[in-house]
């Protein structure tokens, strides 16, 4: 049997639920959490290679399987560290803006507990399927880097970096470790990773080389991935995000109130349905200590699958500027 075992500190508050979803325990990341996650970007990559939803779907669970088709893949996620009481310092050390459903649900008493940076899982992905644990591994790589854990994992919270990785019985053609040191050693850390998954995602799917892409779905062939901004103090970090995310909600609120929904902000009086946020901003921890800021714009991530739609977003998106951005090049799937 292959197994991927890796060893996770939290670098960001997590907030997550268990089986009550006031009181947290010792139960750590439950594993069908991990397990749904690992679906999701599954498809943020797949969609990028398929034709249809429909054949997404269907070799999506050959990974990960459904309720006809067991998944060859086992997810076992360990904690020995216990959750933290929500205290009124956390809303001080980072910014309300960031975490105002945080702050609404604790104050109405819905979640009361959640793991703080420092806090310390273990995950292992097993299975006797190689090329499965492979592509597996690759969906576990992109919720490491690109992505997070959590309530407000869009929104920088839930973030983590990979302390200790063993393999057993398989070889990975990418490493979960990160020794980049600065923004630029982590920019081909990660184009080199992401070169690797995707070429094992590009067996999977027996992928034909035609471009296609499932809209209306954060697929990563139709995103821009970004790095900002070295900062030795993590609450820098976040408030420069804060300052330029709603510096830039208040001028587009200016130009054209409506374009919010598109961010998906929870606006009243808004015309039509609100999105999911296609806009992540997240954080990756460098080998001296130092943190470096993470944006995806999801260019696809609208609720009506229509051109205009879509050129509405991406022209909203590009309008948001961070200081000093390091592309990182996601590769074509042609």
């Amino acid at each position: 049997m292959g197994e991927v075992y890796l060893e996770l500190e939290a670098i960001t508050p997590v907030f997550i639920s268990g089986a009550d979803p006031k009181n947290i325990e010792n139960e750590g990341i439950r594993p069908p959490s991990i397990r749904g996650l690992l679906r999701w970007w599954y498809r943020s990559l797949a969609g990028g290679m398929v034709n249809t939803a429909g054949q997404l779907l269907e070799n999506e669970n050959k990974i990960f399987g459904s309720t006809k088709v067991k998944s060859p893949i086992k997810v076992i996620s360990k904690t020995t560290d216990r959750p933290k009481k929500i205290e009124q310092s956390l809303f001080r050390s980072y910014p309300n803006y960031l975490l105002f459903s945080i702050k609404l649900q604790n104050d109405k008493k819905e979640r009361l507990q959640y793991y703080d940076k420092g806090s310390k899982f273990q995950v292992i992905l097993q299975s006797e399927k190689d090329e499965e644990l492979k592509i597996a591994a690759g969906a576990m790589w992109m919720l490491i880097y690109l992505g997070g854990i959590g309530a407000r994992n869009r929104r920088g919270f839930g973030c983590l970096k990979v302390t200790d990785f063993k393999q057993t019985g398989i070889e990975l053609p990418f490493n979960f470790i990160n020794n980049a040191s600065n923004i630029n050693n982590l920019k081909q850390y990660m184009e080199g990773s992401l070169r690797e998954i995707y070429s094992l995602y590009k067996k999977q799917l027996n992928y034909n080389g035609t471009y296609n892409n499932i809209n209306n779905y954060c697929i990563l062939n139709s995103s821009k991935l970004t790095l900002y901004k070295e900062e030795n103090d993590l609450n820098r970090l976040f408030d420069d995000f804060k300052n330029v995310y709603k510096n830039f909600r208040n001028s587009e609120r200016n130009r054209n109130r409506n374009n919010l929904k598109f961010l998906g902000l929870p606006i009243k009086n808004l015309s039509g349905e609100r999105f999911a946020s296609p806009l992540t901003f997240g954080v990756i921890e460098l080998s001296n200590r130092k943190y470096a800021g993470r944006i995806i714009r999801f260019y696809s991530s609208t609720k009506e699958d229509k051109p205009e739609e879509r050129n509405k977003l991406k022209a909203l998106l590009e309008r948001l500027r961070f200081e000093g951005e390091v592309d990182v090049n996601i590769p074509k799937v042609n």
